[in-house]
């Protein structure tokens, strides 16, 4: 009897690999500029310093850290007004994390109970939501950076509605200007990142992905 032909185990794995998902949204956190300020009330924050991308009316989505606490938090941010030549940005954002909604009303309790009492500052960068994925590389949309095709960059990726986060390197492929896009090939994934990949694989299973 004849069998049907088997495929190398090294094809099947490129196979799977090279499968382009774009559900879930994974967030790449490229981690080329970190904002600071202690001027915030939950839910909003002016910048001093702003020298990036966004204009006036812009929606981004960006990662969160409060002070000296360890955790990190995704948000939903909206650019109410961005002033180029004085470097100011004032924003509105939403944490998806409920946890950090939390720690956020903590730490401003303590300014309103205290008005001279200094706030801890805010830190944050932009996340760059994927348009798609798989295990051997990204797509990213609305990128406003200055990476070139064949630079190579370190980053960490984060999964939304959990903590998980991983660390890649990688290298630019492509640019796409019909959604800004920046598309990259890993070089090399950190255990945790692959730990975060099967979750968000399986996600995109459950979803019908």
């Amino acid at each position: 009897m004849i069998g049907r032909p088997q495929a190398k185990p090294g094809a099947a794995r490129a196979k799977v690999r090279d499968k382009r998902l774009t559900m879930p949204n994974l967030f790449i956190d490229l981690r080329d500029k970190v904002y600071k300020t202690r001027v915030w009330a939950p839910g909003k924050f002016i910048l001093s310093d702003y020298d990036g991308g966004l204009g006036t009316g812009d929606d981004f989505t960006g990662v969160l850290k409060i002070g000296g606490s360890p955790k990190v938090f995704l948000f939903d941010g909206h650019a109410a007004r961005v002033d180029f030549i004085n470097k100011k940005m004032a924003a509105s954002f939403e944490l998806h994390s409920a946890e950090g909604n939390e720690l956020l009303a903590k730490y401003y309790a303590v300014k309103e109970n205290n008005p001279t009492a200094d706030l801890p500052p805010l830190l944050f960068s932009v996340a760059y939501r994927t348009v798609n994925w798989s295990l051997s590389g990204f797509l990213i949309g609305e990128y406003g950076g200055k990476l070139t095709i064949g630079q190579q960059f370190s980053g960490m990726i984060r999964l939304d509605k959990t903590n998980k986060a991983g660390f890649f390197r990688a290298e630019v492929k492509r640019h796409v200007p019909s959604v800004r896009g920046l598309g990259a090939q890993f070089l090399s994934l950190t255990p945790e990142t692959f730990e975060m990949f099967e979750i968000a694989m399986k996600k995109s299973e459950a979803a019908g992905g």
